[in-house]
C-alpha cells in the first residue's frame, strides 16, 4: 500500500491541483518565497543605501577639490584680465594726455608752413 505523499506522485495534473496536501505545500512554499524576496530587498536597500553614503563622501571631496581648482584659475584669469586692463587704460590715458597737448597747445601742426 502506498502512503499519501508516493501516492501523490501518481496524480493527474487536475488531480493534484485539488488535493489539500498539495495546496498546503504550494502555499507554504509561496509563504517562503515571498518572506525570502522581501529578506533579499530589504539586504539589497540597505547595501545600496550604504554603497550611495560612501560614494557621497568620496563626491563631497571631489568637488571641493574640483571647486578649489576652479577658483585658482578664476583668480588667475581675473588678475591677468586686471593687468590687461590695467595697462590698456595706460595706454588710453597717455594717448588721451599726448591728444590733449598737441591739439589744445599746439605742439603738432599739421600742414603749416615754416616761417622765414
Amino acid at each position: 500500500m502506498l502512503n499519501h505523499a508516493e501516492s501523490c506522485l501518481f496524480y493527474r495534473p487536475e488531480e493534484a491541483s485539488k488535493d489539500p496536501a498539495v495546496l498546503k505545500l504550494v502555499e507554504e512554499q509561496t509563504k517562503q518565497w515571498t518572506e525570502m524576496r522581501q529578506k533579499q530587498r530589504k539586504e539589497e536597500w540597505e547595501m545600496m543605501k550604504a554603497h550611495l553614503t560612501a560614494q557621497e563622501e568620496i563626491l563631497k571631496k571631489l568637488m571641493e577639490v574640483s571647486q578649489q581648482n576652479q577658483m585658482k584659475q578664476i583668480e588667475a584669469k581675473h588678475e591677468r584680465y586686471g593687468q590687461i586692463i590695467s595697462h590698456r587704460l595706460c595706454y588710453v590715458a597717455e594717448t588721451s594726455y599726448i591728444y590733449y597737448n598737441v591739439v589744445e597747445f599746439g605742439l603738432l601742426r599739421i600742414g603749416a608752413t615754416k616761417d622765414p
